[in-house]
């Protein structure tokens, strides 16, 4: 598995080996739309999105304990995601692209402990979902 990293405001977020952009090879862009009309006539209308813009991003851990995080990684992604429009930039090993948090598809981030601890530490590994949009 190769790195993939999410940055802003001057900060690097690096996701742990075996981290994946899950739904990476499930988005088309083409758009399509279809109705019938008054007489019950099929009507279809499709069209090319520019670009990859609205291409989902979700990464995860691909299998047990993959793509972890520390705690203060979380709370950096967590406060990105607190802040409307945040772009971030997403490097993956195909690319770079400038993305934002998938706010409509709730939740945009979740994480939880990798190995559960009273005491939480700043170096302690969660799992986490982020979810992201291309724009």
């Amino acid at each position: 598995m190769s790195m993939i990293q999410l940055s802003a405001n001057g900060l690097v977020v690096v996701f742990g080996s075996g981290c994946a952009w899950s739904d990476e090879h499930s988005w088309s862009p083409v758009g399509q739309t279809v109705e019938r009309s008054l007489t019950g006539a099929l009507i279809v209308q499709s069209a090319s999105a520019p670009a990859e813009a609205g291409r989902p991003v979700t990464l995860q851990g691909v299998e047990q304990g993959a793509g972890l995080v520390s705690l203060t990684d979380v709370q950096t992604l967590r406060g990105w995601a607190a802040e409307p429009g945040q772009v971030m930039t997403l490097t993956t090993p195909d690319g770079v692209r400038e993305v934002i948090w998938r706010h409509h598809d709730a939740p945009a981030i979740t994480a939880d402990p990798y190995t559960f601890y009273d005491d939480q530490q700043a170096g302690d590994m969660y799992v986490v979902t982020a979810k992201l949009m291309v724009i």
